[in-house]
């Protein structure tokens, strides 16, 4: 059996690299014998990161008229279709692909999906996250993609809220991130307890200046700047807050990271899967909500009271809920990790139906 997968892979993207590693467990249990192809922004740096896996790369299909060009004359796109023509299965996800904040990746990922139509080709939506979609133009995307796919699975209530809306009578399962399914993020809560204040911090910048923001997280930042550890989870972008003129350096092996999350007291972020990292690991946190995807994570599994929407972050408020998390470390530590164990059964529960798809 032939399998290909797509979604935003090889982009510098820590989160992103996370759900693939999660997805090619998925694989790995449902159907081993598998022949798995990954199509990337970067195919030898993805090859490279997920080597234990054994899988073939390709790049994505071409989605601008520059890129199109460039794949034909060197031939990537010939491989990238040939890739498709051979496969079985095409499987798109997991992740925000179809946010409509960026009316660009909504384009980027129905090229996708329309290739694989093209090709008849079974589809299979997998560990997806759909933002709320009003304009036109992304509901007719998703209705005309998601409609004819073999499996669709969410990652959120909203998400499932949303599609049920547009594709009615249409089974739509729902199903942790895919992050929760590499087993080696469930360590015990006793790993993390440490007796001095260590902070990671996963922020990310915006391409408009939020002045408001930027004045209370950086005034959060002075006052704790002793304690605090940076942690990008965008490759050139995440850590300018703590020293811009030499960022923390952008890693996606995750041993290190995990070993960064043991070595620590508690999390401030942003970025949605440094979140569920720390859920993982049993590490308290703070969530700043900077995108929907971000509250309806949280509130899908039960966790919002440890967030904070980003229009109403003070300082003040955000150094009030992170003295909270401390005082409560080992409660909190242990209710995550309950919950990280339960998001981790519930992956069992919808491989079911996507092993009963892949015969």
């Amino acid at each position: 059996m032939k399998i290909i997968i797509a979604g935003n892979y090889g982009a510098g993207n820590l989160g992103d690299e996370l759900i693939l590693e999660g997805l090619l467990e998925t694989l790995r249990d449902v159907s081993p014998e598998a022949k798995v192809t990954v199509f990337s922004a970067r195919p030898f740096f993805t090859k490279k990161r997920h080597a234990k896996y054994d899988i073939k790369t390709r790049y994505k299909v071409p989605s601008g008229a520059r890129s199109l060009l460039k794949s034909v004359f060197n031939g990537q796109l010939k491989r990238t279709l040939k890739s498709i023509k051979k496969a079985d299965y095409f499987i798109l996800g997991g992740g925000g692909l179809f946010d409509e904040t960026s009316k660009k990746a909504i384009w980027i990922w129905s090229v996708q999906a329309w290739a694989a139509y093209h090709y008849k080709k079974p589809v299979i939506m997998y560990g997806q996250g759909i933002s709320s979609i009003k304009s036109n133009w992304a509901k007719k995307k998703l209705k005309k993609y998601f409609r004819k796919a073999e499996l669709i699975a969410v990652r959120d209530t909203d998400s499932k809220h949303q599609l049920k809306k547009l594709i009615r009578g249409k089974k739509i399962l729902l199903m942790p991130d895919l992050l929760f399914k590499i087993r080696k993020l469930h360590v015990p809560a006793s790993e993390n307890t440490q007796t001095q204040p260590k902070i990671l911090l996963a922020l990310r910048p915006f391409k408009k200046p939020l002045p408001g923001f930027e004045k209370e997280i950086r005034k959060f930042i002075e006052e704790n700047k002793d304690q605090l550890i940076p942690i990008p989870f965008q490759k050139q972008q995440d850590g300018h807050y703590l020293n811009p003129e030499n960022p923390p350096k952008y890693t996606s092996n995750i041993d290190k990271i995990l070993t960064k999350y043991q070595g620590a007291n508690s999390l401030v972020a942003m970025r949605l899967h440094a979140i569920l990292f720390a859920i993982c690991t049993g590490t308290p946190f703070v969530a700043i909500s900077y995108n929907p995807k971000v509250t309806h994570i949280l509130e899908t599994l039960g966790l919002q009271e440890y967030m904070i929407e980003i229009k109403e972050l003070t300082s003040e408020n955000l150094q009030a809920k992170l003295k909270e998390v401390l005082e409560n470390h080992h409660d909190i530590s242990v209710r995550l990790q309950k919950i990280a164990a339960t998001q981790l059964q519930k992956h069992e529960e919808v491989e079911m139906h996507l092993k009963a798809i892949l015969k």
